[in-house]
Parts: structure tokens; C-alpha cells; sequence
């Protein structure tokens, strides 16, 4: 682990450091600037591609669940309006459940 130092300039004389300043550190500092927003512009494409991808997965997810709970239309015994068939009164179903019943 260390720091790395570049552009040290030692002097005395403050109008020629300002003017050794202008030359090299705000002309690096314009490129360095440039790099970094281009590298950002990247990464911040990068990450809403892949927010788009993880939604567009999630929808199709959520509509693949919708569609599973809604398979052939049936009803639901818990909604308002189910039919709920009466048991059998027909003596033979009767008597055939009464034998199952007795096998099980």
C-alpha cells in the first residue's frame, strides 16, 4: 500500500508554479475528466440494461404465475359465486362409497 505522487513541483516562485500548473495539471485534469464521464456513461448504460433485464425476467415471471392460476378456467371453491355440488343421492353411487369406504 502507497501513494503515488506525479507533477510535484518545488519552488519559490508562485507565478511560475501557477504557470507550470496551467501546462500540465488543468490540461491532465480536462482528459482525466473526459475518461472518467465516458467510463460512467458505460457503466450507467450497463446497469439499466440490466435493470431492464431483471424487470422484463420479473414480468415474465409474474405473467407465468398468473397464467398457472389460471389454468382451464376453473373456479375456486373460496369465490362467491363457486357452484358447489350437493352430495349424491343415487342409491348406487351411495352404496359404491359405502364399499370403498369399507375396502379402504
Amino acid at each position: 500500500a502507497g501513494t503515488i505522487f506525479d507533477n510535484i513541483l518545488i519552488t519559490d516562485d508562485e507565478d511560475f508554479a501557477r504557470q507550470v500548473a496551467k501546462e500540465t495539471f488543468e490540461v491532465s485534469a480536462a482528459g482525466e475528466k473526459e475518461k472518467k464521464e465516458a467510463k460512467d456513461e458505460v457503466e450507467r448504460t450497463k446497469r439499466e440494461e440490466e435493470r431492464k433485464a431483471r424487470e422484463a425476467e420479473e414480468a415474465a415471471a409474474e405473467a407465468e404465475d398468473e397464467e398457472e392460476d389460471d389454468v382451464d378456467g376453473d373456479e375456486s371453491a373460496f369465490t362467491e359465486d363457486a357452484v358447489v355440488e350437493s352430495p349424491s343421492t343415487d342409491k348406487e353411487e351411495v352404496a359404491e362409497a359405502g364399499e370403498i369406504k369399507d375396502e379402504l
